[in-house]
C-alpha cells in the first residue's frame, strides 16, 4: 500500500508518531482505522498521533474480516467482534 491509497497524511513506520497516545485507539473508536500505509489497523494499542484513515485490504476496500459486505469499522465500530 505504498501508493497511499486514500491520503497523502500516513506515517512511515518508524515515526515517533506511533503508539504515543495518552490511551488505547478503541477507546477513541480507532479500532479499525490507521495511520500507516501498511494498513495494519490500530486495534487496542496505544493510539498514533496523527490523522487516522479506516483500514483498506489489499484490493483498496474496506476491510470485511467476514466477508458479508459490511465493512468492520460499521459492522464492529468498537471493535469487540460483536455486531453493534
Amino acid at each position: 500500500m505504498a501508493d497511499k491509497p486514500v491520503g497523502q497524511f500516513y506515517l512511515p513506520g518508524t515515526s515517533t508518531l506511533i503508539d504515543v497516545g495518552s490511551t488505547n485507539a478503541n477507546y477513541l473508536g480507532l479500532y479499525h482505522y490507521t495511520t500507516q500505509t501498511s494498513q495494519t489497523k490500530e486495534a487496542n494499542s496505544v493510539v498514533d498521533i496523527g490523522y487516522h484513515y479506516v483500514a483498506l485490504d489489499a484490493n483498496g476496500s474496506p476491510i470485511d474480516s467476514n466477508g458479508d459486505g459490511i465493512p468492520d469499522y460499521l459492522e464492529d465500530a468498537n471493535g469487540n467482534g460483536l455486531v453493534g
